[in-house]
């Protein structure tokens, strides 16, 4: 299945989707985290403040 998650500015560097597929964080050029649920496609949170871009985002289950 292919979703287009809408909302993002610029380039998107990294992206993790969580193990039960329901959840997607996207880091982007322009230094926030979005975290979206999958299924709904809404965006749950933006994390802004960070300086520079992300080049690895994981959810914490997913560290091995």
């Amino acid at each position: 299945m292919i979703r287009v998650l809408k909302g993002r500015v610029g380039r998107v560097y990294s992206v993790a989707i969580s193990n039960n597929d329901q959840y997607v964080v996207s880091g982007s050029e322009n230094s926030t985290i979005r975290v979206c649920n999958i299924v709904s496609e809404y965006q749950i949170r933006v994390f802004q403040g960070r300086s520079g871009f992300l080049i690895q985002l994981n959810f914490k289950d997913d560290i091995a």
